[in-house]
């Protein structure tokens, strides 16, 4: 897995490969909800994939299966206090190639 933060944002990025059983023990860790079925997974998936910028395997067009955090769940709160603003999953349904994109709110 390789991680980075993008630019001078609060937002991170990790890429990695997921076996199906592994996509869904991180899933399942993380509280995350499954959207791939729903009409703004594309864009939250592209989204993702330019906000890192070459780190995540695949392209724009590729079929991904795509995971989302709701809200700010208490699990995901980090030390201080402050908590993920946003948690998305991607994982391209063909390589299993995935990425983790994060950013982190204020208090």
């Amino acid at each position: 897995m390789t991680c980075r933060m993008v630019g001078q944002t609060r937002m991170g990025v990790c890429a990695l490969s997921l076996t199906d059983t592994e996509t869904a023990s991180v899933v399942r860790a993380l509280a995350l909800t499954d959207t791939t079925a729903s009409r703004d997974a594309a864009s939250i998936a592209d989204f993702v994939f330019a906000q890192a910028k070459g780190d995540c395997i695949g392209d724009a067009g590729s079929r991904r299966a795509v995971f989302v955090a709701s809200g700010r769940p208490q699990a995901l709160r980090l030390p201080g206090g402050t908590a993920f603003e946003e948690l998305v999953l991607t994982v391209d349904l063909t390589t299993r190639q995935a990425c983790i994109h994060a950013s982190y709110a204020y208090g």
